[in-house]
C-alpha cells in the first residue's frame, strides 16, 4: 500500500512538473510554531505552484508563503512562513477557548497540536485569502496576531508534501 501511495504521488508530481504547474522546494524550520508536526531544524519538501488557482489549497494543508518586509516583527524580504490552513475564502472563522469554529460549527482538527484557550472574534475570510494557524498555538505568530489576519493566494509558494526530522536528515535520510 505504501509503495502504491508513493508511486501515485510521484506520478502526479512528475505530471505537475512536466506541465509547468509545479516545481519542488526545500526548507528548514527555524521555530517551534508548527511543533509537534514540524520542529526546529526539521527539513520539509514542498511543491511550488506556478498557478494562482485557489482550489489547489485545502483545509489543513501546511503551506509555505512569503511575508512582506517590515509588516510584522523582524521580517525581511526573504522571510517565509510555514503554517496550517484553517479557513478558506468566504468562510467565517472564530476561536472560542481554543476551539475552532467555521461558519458557526466546531471543526475536528485531525492532527496533533498544542492546545490553547485563545479567543478570536468572528472574521470572514476575503476572496483569494486564507486564515492560518500554527500547530503550537500558544507559541505561534499566526493569523490571530497579524494586522491583516490572512494570507493571500498570490503570496503562497507551495504546500508541504513531506517532513524529515532533523536527526534523520543529519544521519543521511533524504527524500
Amino acid at each position: 500500500m505504501r509503495s502504491f501511495v508513493f508511486g501515485t504521488i510521484l506520478v502526479f508530481c512528475c505530471l505537475g512538473i512536466g506541465c509547468g504547474f509545479l516545481s519542488l522546494g526545500h526548507g528548514v524550520a527555524a521555530g517551534e510554531s508548527m511543533s509537534p508536526t514540524i520542529k526546529t531544524g526539521d527539513h520539509f519538501g514542498y511543491g511550488i505552484f506556478k498557478t494562482t488557482e485557489t482550489e489547489l489549497i485545502k483545509r489543513f494543508d501546511i503551506i509555505v508563503f512569503k511575508v512582506y518586509a517590515g509588516t510584522e516583527k523582524q521580517i525581511t524580504q526573504d522571510t517565509q512562513f510555514v503554517f496550517r490552513v484553517i479557513a478558506r475564502e468566504g468562510e467565517k472563522v472564530e476561536l472560542r477557548k481554543g476551539k475552532v469554529f467555521i461558519n458557526d460549527k466546531i471543526i475536528d482538527e485531525p492532527f496533533e497540536k498544542v492546545e490553547s484557550n485563545d479567543n478570536f472574534a468572528p472574521f470572514i475570510i476575503p476572496k483569494g485569502e486564507y486564515f492560518v494557524l500554527g500547530d503550537n498555538r500558544p507559541n505561534s505568530f499566526d493569523s490571530r496576531l497579524w494586522k491583516y489576519k490572512t494570507v493571500k493566494r498570490t503570496d503562497i509558494i507551495g504546500v508541504v508534501s513531506n517532513i524529515i526530522r532533523k536527526e534523520d536528515y543529519e544521519n543521511g535520510k533524504r527524500w
